[in-house]
């Protein structure tokens, strides 16, 4: 029986190598951690609050992204290994979600999706409605070893029995990243999504405590630093 030729062999191994072992190709994926997973509803409640998150396109996606504030800070690029298990706007939600029922400010319910599609409300609903629209959602690199990453959103909490009855409030918050990677863009994320929704909830329950009826038909702009 003829031998088969020594490439042919080695061909057939890297072969059955790359069915049998995991894509090298495939990049790592990241949430802010199991408590604050996607697709965990808070239980539900006698009162309720309807969170609705959107986001322009180019934040909309699973991109992880960051800017070099040191050398052309009008780029924004994005990591080529690794990306988020889903858009900001879907894993912000969540968070805020969950941090609204831990913090028993109401009982948020889910909106039925999260993401720029997902703008339109209804402002007849009975319960109130916290409209977040995300500016940015990016890794700040100060220099090659030191970054932050830079939450800046808009907030607006409408009463459903009033139509266009609403509050307003801008938010910006900066984490810095334990690490000058994605993995510490996790981390810092993670953080400027806890503050976010801490600072929504003494936000709200200060609305509700000086406008037991409901939200007043204002537009009071503010813009608090947090770790800055």
């Amino acid at each position: 029986m003829r031998a088969l030729p020594a490439w042919l062999v080695v061909m057939g191994a890297l072969y059955l190598g790359g069915c049998s072992a995991p894509m090298r190709d495939d990049p790592a994926r990241y949430d802010f951690g199991p408590d604050l997973a996607p697709g965990q509803d808070a239980p539900a409640s006698t009162q309720s609050l309807a969170i609705v998150v959107s986001a322009p396109p180019w934040l909309d996606s699973t991109a992880m992204l960051y800017r070099l504030a040191y050398d052309n800070p009008e780029r924004v690029q994005a990591y080529a290994r690794s990306e988020w298990l889903a858009p900001p706007p879907m894993l912000l939600g969540q968070a805020i979600r969950e941090r609204m029922f831990r913090l028993d400010v109401g009982a948020p319910k889910p909106a039925p999706s999260d993401g720029a599609a997902n703008g339109a409300i209804d402002s007849q609903a009975s319960a109130p409605i916290l409209q977040i629209d995300l500016d940015d959602f990016t890794q700040i690199f100060d220099s090659a070893q030191q970054s932050h990453v830079l939450l800046r959103a808009r907030a607006r909490l409408l009463d459903g029995r009033k139509q266009g009855a609403s509050l307003q409030q801008v938010f910006v918050i900066s984490s810095p990243a334990p690490t000058p990677d994605a993995l510490g863009a996790v981390h810092a994320s993670r953080d400027a999504a806890l503050q976010l929704s801490d600072a929504l909830a003494r936000w709200i329950q200060g609305a509700q405590a000086s406008a037991p009826g409901g939200a007043q038909d204002t537009n009071s702009h503010a813009n608090p630093q947090a770790n800055r």
